[in-house]
C-alpha cells in the first residue's frame, strides 16, 4: 500500500531569496543616491558658476555705465606705473533733466568722482567709492592723492564705499594706447583712423610717431596720408607737415596717385625705435585738395603734371580742346589720303554739340586756334587758312555766315606765317582768333594744300560715325582742275555755299567720309572764374581769425584775388553776400564759427595765361580742448607697427578690463575645488568735456 504524503505550497520567500533582495535593493537605492548627490552637486556646480557669470557681467556693466559718462584725459590709474589696479575718473549728470549735461563757459560740470579700487582681505572686495560732489579744484597730483589713499585705506571718510563682489581673484586695467598696425599684403590706405584723444591748447603742438614693432612683413615703414589733429576736424596732408627729430630715418614726401592729393609722408623706418615728430598748429585749415567746393564758374581743379612738384591746383578753365578730329570720327589713328590732293581747297564742317544730328564742338572762351596735322608719310604745307561760324545752324551749309577770319600759322620758334610745312607726322598750331565758339553753333574751317605732290599728305582720319554718303559727312573737298573759274586760294576764302558753286566751272564738290588734316579746335583761357570754398566749422563762437595766407603760382599779367566771409549759421545765410564784400587778405567778417572764401582768378589780357592756387590757409586762436587724434594711413607689406604721442605724452583711446573672481566649493570626495568666471572687454568714454 502506498502512503499518501500532502505537498504544502510556499507562500513566501526563503531566508536566502530575502537576503538576496535586500541587498540588490540596498544596492539599487545606494546607486541611485549617488547619481542623485552627484547630480546635486553638478546642479550646484553649475549654479555657481552661473552666479560668478551674471556677478562678472554685473560688475562690467557697472563700470561700462559709469565710464561712458566720463573723460578719457581725465581718469587716473594707480598705481603710478602698469599694471594698474585701481581707476580714478569723474562722471557728469543731466541735473535739470533737460537732457543735456551742465555746462560752464562751454565746459562741462563733472557732478562725482568715482573710484574702482580692491580692499585686500580674506577674501579680496572690489569696492566702487563715489565722491559726491566732486571736488573740481583739485589739481592732477591732489587728484592721484585722493586715489591713493582710498585704495590704501579701502575708503574715505567723504565718500560712500559699496562692495560689487567678494572673491576676486585678479583685476587688471590697462589704458589702449594709441598703436596702429600699417601691416597689408597689398598697397593700400586705411581712412578714418582714431588713435585716441589728446588735450590741445592755442599754438603748436608735437605729434610723435615711433616704431614699437615689426609688420607681418618684417617692415617698419610708416605712412601719413592725412593726419586729424584739429578742432574743426581739418585734415593735414602729410606732405605738408613740418617735420623734426627725426630719428633712424627721415621722412619723404612719395608721389602716390591712391593718396588723398597724391602724395604721401613716408618714414622709411628701419627698425624699433625709429621715430620722428610733426608739427601741427591748434587751430587752422589748410584747403590744398579743394574738395566739395560750394561752387566753381570758369574754373578747373586738377593735378597739375607740369608744376614743380605736381600738384593739384585751381586754375582758369580753357586752354584745352573744344572739338577734336578723334571724338567726332570715332577714329584714334591717322594714316596717308591715298589719293594725290595737291592743289586742293578743303573746307570741313564742325557741328555744335546742341545740334541736331551728331554734334561734337562744345562751347569754349572768347577765343580760339586750330591744329593741324600730317600724315606720317610725307609733309604737308598748308596755307589760306580760314575759320568763321557757318551760315545755317541745322544743316549742312558749307558756306560761312559772313567773311571768314583768315589765320596764320605758328612754327616752332613762334613766328606766324600764312603759309607753312608741316613735317610728317608732326603738328601745328594757328594764331589766336577773336572767335568765341557755341556748342548752339556750326562752324567751318577752310584750307589749301599745296600744288606739290611732296608737300600734300594731310592726316586722314576715317568717320566711323556716318554712313557712306551721308548727308552729315565730317568733310567737302574742292578739287581744283585745268581752266577751273576758282583758284584754291580764292575758293578756301569764298564765303558763300559751296553747294552752289556749279561744276562746269572746273570744280569737283563731294562729301567725305574722313576727317583731313585738322586735328583739333583750342579755346583760350576764361578771363576770369571763381572758386567758392566748403564752409567750415571752428567749432568756436568767437574765433579770432588770423591773416589769410596761400601758395600761388602768377604768370605776368594775371591776377588772384580773395574774399572772405563768417556767420553764425553753419550754412552762412547770416553772411554778406559775395557781391558786397571787398576782395582782401585780411578777414574783417567779424569773428563768428563759420568760415569760407571764395578766390577769384584773372587771366592776362589776351587771355593765354592763367594763375593756379595751390593751397590756402586760414588759422585762428585755438581753445583748450579734447581733440580726436587720427587720419589716413598707408598699409603695405612693409608697414609696421607704430604707436602715437602728444607732447610726449602717449594717447590712449579705451580702457582693457581684464577681471576675474572665483568661488571654492567641496567635492564629493571631500576636496575643495575653485570655480572662477573671468571677462576682458574694452570700454570707451562718450565725453570730450566740452
Amino acid at each position: 500500500m502506498i502512503k499518501k504524503q500532502n505537498h504544502l505550497k510556499k507562500s513566501g520567500y526563503s531566508l536566502t531569496e530575502v537576503v538576496v533582495a535586500s541587498s540588490i535593493l540596498l544596492m539599487t537605492v545606494a546607486v541611485g543616491l549617488s547619481g542623485y548627490i552627484f547630480s546635486l552637486k553638478n546642479t550646484y556646480q553649475a549654479d555657481v558658476q552661473s552666479e560668478l557669470d551674471a556677478d562678472v557681467q554685473l560688475a562690467i556693466e557697472m563700470l561700462k555705465k559709469d565710464i561712458r559718462l566720463s573723460s578719457m584725459s581725465l581718469v587716473q590709474y594707480y598705481p603710478a606705473t602698469p599694471p594698474y589696479t585701481a581707476i580714478s575718473f569723474p562722471i557728469a549728470y543731466d541735473t535739470d533733466g533737460d537732457g543735456m549735461l551742465q555746462r560752464e563757459n562751454k565746459y562741462i560740470i563733472w557732478n562725482e568722482t568715482v573710484i574702482y579700487h580692491v580692499k585686500t582681505g580674506t577674501p579680496n572686495e572690489l569696492i566702487r567709492t563715489s565722491f559726491s560732489p566732486r571736488d573740481n579744484s583739485l589739481d592732477s597730483a591732489a587728484r592721484f592723492d585722493q586715489l591713493e589713499y582710498v585704495v590704501k585705506n579701502g575708503g574715505h571718510q567723504d565718500a560712500t564705499s559699496k562692495v560689487i563682489f567678494q572673491n576676486l581673484l585678479s583685476w587688471e586695467l590697462n589704458p589702449r594706447n594709441g598703436q596702429y598696425n600699417g601691416y597689408d599684403s597689398i598697397h593700400t590706405f586705411d581712412k578714418n583712423v582714431f588713435l585716441g584723444y589728446a588735450f590741445l591748447d592755442n599754438g603748436d603742438h608735437e605729434i610723435s610717431f615711433e616704431t614699437v614693432e615689426a609688420g607681418q612683413g618684417g617692415g617698419y615703414k610708416i605712412g601719413i596720408d592725412q593726419l586729424m589733429a584739429s578742432p574743426a576736424a581739418t585734415p593735414r596732408e602729410g606732405e605738408t607737415l613740418t617735420t623734426k627729430d627725426e630719428s633712424g630715418a627721415s621722412t619723404q614726401v612719395l608721389l602716390d596717385r591712391q593718396a588723398k592729393g597724391n602724395y604721401q609722408l613716408q618714414f622709411p623706418a628701419t627698425e624699433v625705435g625709429d621715430s620722428f615728430t610733426a608739427v601741427v598748429h591748434n587751430d587752422k585749415w589748410t584747403e590744398t585738395n579743394f574738395e566739395n567746393p560750394a561752387s566753381v564758374k570758369d574754373v578747373e581743379i586738377e593735378f597739375n603734371e607740369e608744376t614743380t612738384p605736381k600738384d593739384i591746383v585751381v586754375r582758369l578753365s580753357g586752354m584745352n580742346s573744344v572739338w577734336d578730329v578723334e571724338n567726332q570720327t570715332a577714329s584714334s589713328t591717322y594714316s596717308s589720303p591715298g589719293v594725290a590732293l595737291k592743289g586742293t581747297a578743303i573746307r570741313l564742317l564742325q557741328k555744335g554739340d546742341s545740334i541736331a544730328n551728331g554734334g561734337f564742338i562744345q562751347s569754349g572762351n572768347p577765343r580760339s586756334r586750330l591744329v593741324f596735322r600730317a600724315s606720317t608719310a610725307q609733309a604737308l604745307r598748308i596755307g589760306n587758312v580760314y575759320f568763321g561760324a557757318s551760315a545755317d545752324d541745322e544743316s549742312i551749309n558749307m558756306g560761312y555766315a559772313s567773311t571768314p577770319v583768315q589765320l596764320n600759322l605758328i612754327d616752332s620758334y613762334g613766328n606766324a606765317s600764312s603759309a607753312l610745312t608741316i613735317p610728317a607726322g608732326h603738328s601745328v598750331t594757328s594764331s589766336w582768333a577773336d572767335i568765341a565758339i557755341s556748342s548752339t553753333n556750326n562752324y567751318l574751317v577752310s584750307y589749301t594744300v599745296a600744288d606739290n605732290p611732296l608737300q600734300d599728305s594731310p592726316a586722314i582720319w576715317v568717320d566711323q560715325n556716318v554712313p557712306t554718303n551721308s548727308a552729315y559727312a565730317t568733310a567737302r573737298i574742292a578739287f581744283i582742275t585745268g581752266g577751273a573759274s576758282y583758284s584754291a586760294a580764292t575758293l578756301a576764302a569764298e564765303p558763300d555755299n559751296w553747294d552752289t558753286l556749279s561744276d562746269t566751272s572746273g570744280l569737283s564738290i563731294q562729301p567725305s567720309l574722313f576727317g583731313i588734316g585738322l586735328e583739333s579746335i583750342q579755346t583760350c583761357y576764361a578771363p576770369t572764374g571763381t572758386f567758392t570754398s566748403r564752409i567750415v566749422d571752428t567749432t568756436l563762437d568767437a574765433p579770432v581769425y588770423e591773416q589769410l595766407s596761400w601758395t600761388q603760382d602768377l604768370p605776368y599779367g594775371t591776377a588772384l584775388y580773395f574774399k572772405v566771409r563768417t556767420g553764425n549759421k553753419s550754412d552762412l545765410s547770416d553772411a554778406d553776400s559775395w557781391d558786397v564784400i571787398t576782395p582782401s587778405t585780411l578777414i574783417s567778417a567779424g569773428y563768428k564759427r563759420y568760415v569760407q572764401f571764395q578766390a577769384i582768378l584773372t587771366s592776362d589780357a589776351d587771355m593765354l595765361k592763367t594763375p593756379e592756387l595751390k593751397d590756402t590757409t586760414i588759422d585762428w586762436d585755438g581753445e583748450s580742448r579734447l581733440v580726436s587724434i587720427g587720419g589716413s594711413f598707408s598699409k603695405g607689406p612693409d608697414h609696421g607697427v607704430f604707436e602715437v604721442s602728444v607732447d610726449g605724452e602717449k594717447l590712449t583711446s579705451a580702457l582693457i578690463v581684464d577681471l576675474e573672481i572665483y568661488k571654492d566649493i567641496r567635492t564629493m570626495n571631500n576636496t575643495i575645488r575653485r570655480i572662477s568666471s573671468s571677462q576682458k572687454v574694452e570700454l570707451s568714454p562718450r565725453n570730450t568735456g566740452f
